[in-house]
């Protein structure tokens, strides 16, 4: 199927199959509409739906014909077999700004391992119907209180309602509702407070550090 120019303010024939090329259409621009060839699309893939023109609506139903085709299928919890797939999730938190901590393998293996080992952590997988993953939670859970340290949706998975979809199973399914659920976002995350405030979360406290370096600086100084 062959893409033809984007006619700004032309309609825009879809259904289910072009949903299939979402990350190229979901980044264009508001008021850039995409154009089928009209013929092409009816004989691979059947007649098309009815046209549209407001970008908005396009997204909302790309958005639910994605969360159609890539969902969860299961979950399971993470054992000491899983600790370097853990550990290459949590680097790529790590390398998107959204976590901190060590960056090498060896170290989120070690910290992963001890945390699952010990009890104190679990870590729950959310996969596909071939078992590849598509989140992960990393949780610690107390007699009132359920902390998530670590929440991922893998990249290829973004923008589908994967986020929403996992978070929604760990409170329906895993999660006691009698319990105090918290997180922490690092203050510049602004997507990720967007994210948690539509589900429900609201702000608690602010965290303030002055940074390690800071203070060695200082003491060397000083000596």
């Amino acid at each position: 199927m062959a893409w033809t120019r984007e006619r700004p303010g032309h309609a825009l024939f879809t259904h289910p199959a072009e949903y299939l090329c979402a990350r190229y259409v979901a980044t264009r621009p508001p008021g850039s509409i995409l154009y089928w060839h009209r013929e092409e699309s009816r004989q691979a893939f059947g007649a098309p739906t009815r046209s549209m023109r407001d970008p908005r609506s396009h997204r909302r139903r790309l958005a639910a014909c994605l969360d159609r085709v890539l969902d969860v299928h299961h979950y399971r919890f993470a054992t000491l077999d899983d600790c370097n797939l853990i550990a290459r999730l949590n680097r790529a938190l790590i390398d998107e700004g959204a976590d901190v901590g060590p960056t090498d393998l060896e170290s989120l293996h070690r910290r992963v391992l001890a945390g699952i080992a010990s009890g104190k952590q679990r870590v729950v997988l959310f996969e596909d119907e071939g078992d590849r993953p598509l989140a992960y939670a990393l949780y610690e859970e107390s007699a009132d209180e359920i902390y998530l340290s670590q929440f991922l949706v893998v990249r290829r998975a973004r923008r589908c309602g994967i986020g929403r979809r996992a978070f929604e199973m760990l409170r329906s399914t895993i999660w006691s509702p009698r319990k105090r659920l918290t997180l922490e976002v690092l203050s510049g995350n602004r997507g990720a407070q967007r994210f948690w405030r539509t589900l429900g979360y609201r702000d608690f406290a602010v965290t303030l550090e002055l940074p390690g370096c800071q203070v060695e600086r200082k003491r060397d100084v000083a000596a």
